[in-house]
């Protein structure tokens, strides 16, 4: 009996696709990026080299130091926090090509740039990607702070559908590469879905530029703009229901 089979299921998709909900995160990252920039421009009276300086160093000093430390203590320490016959006591969790060559790419936020495969503490592949979105951010804001606003939308819609387009684009290329089961992240050999959808950034900027464009909408809206109860409704259910279309639409 095959021991994952369960993992093929249609219920197993819940799991599988759960990962899909990391990009709530990316919303709310673009979202508040887009808001807080607007807020300290309109705060200091206008966009200045000191800002922008601020803006830049200000997020790597604050998250790189902690960041640093937990690879430290991942390649330096798992491997005795724990005992067994599969528990990776020889170099712990981390692969060789982080403890040796590729840990410079933690500190630059580029592990999933380059060699991918030697990316220290896996699930960094986060911060890589929220970091590169918050690197090119700008690039939307001034347009909207100079006011011109169709120039900072045109710019953030270009961002999604660069990455719709490299999703479907990549998928149909690789169209043999397993998307719905246990092996879109776990196989090693040929492309994954894991080292060239997941974790690049043209494939998840798209949720990063939506929470930017909403937070547009917000700006622009202001306090006063209120949703009616009918449109909370109706609004709640289509979301619901794209969620789980999201969630079932690579089974089998």
């Amino acid at each position: 009996m095959d021991v994952l089979s369960w993992t093929r299921n249609i219920a197993f998709q819940l799991v599988i696709n759960g990962a899909l909900s990391v990009d709530t995160f990316f919303v709310l990252s673009g979202f508040l990026t887009a808001v807080l920039f607007v807020r300290q421009v309109e705060k200091e009276g206008k966009l200045s080299f000191r800002l922008m300086f601020l803006y830049y160093i200000h997020r790597y000093i604050r998250l790189t130091p902690t960041f640093l430390l937990m690879v430290l203590v991942s390649i330096n320490l798992t491997p005795y926090l724990g005992h067994g016959p599969v528990y990776p006591t020889q170099q712990g969790f981390e692969p060789t090509g982080c403890r040796t060559q590729y840990w410079w790419t933690s500190i630059l936020y580029i592990g999933n740039l380059v060699k991918s495969d030697s990316m220290c503490l896996g699930v960094s592949w986060y911060l890589h990607n929220d970091m590169q979105f918050h690197w090119i951010a700008p690039f939307a804001l001034i347009p909207f702070v100079i006011g011109r606003k169709s120039l900072s939308f045109l710019f953030t819609i270009l961002l999604v559908l660069i990455g719709i387009g490299s999703i479907l684009t990549i998928v149909l290329y690789y169209s043999e590469m397993p998307l719905g089961s246990l092996a879109a992240f776990t196989a090693t050999d040929g492309p994954t879905l894991w080292k060239t959808v997941y974790i690049k950034p043209w494939c998840r900027v798209s949720a990063y530029a939506i929470g930017m464009l909403t937070g547009y909408f917000v700006i622009n809206a202001g306090r006063q703009y209120r949703i009616n109860k009918c449109t909370k409704f109706f609004g709640t259910v289509f979301v619901v229901l794209i969620g789980l279309a999201c969630l079932f639409v690579t089974y089998p």
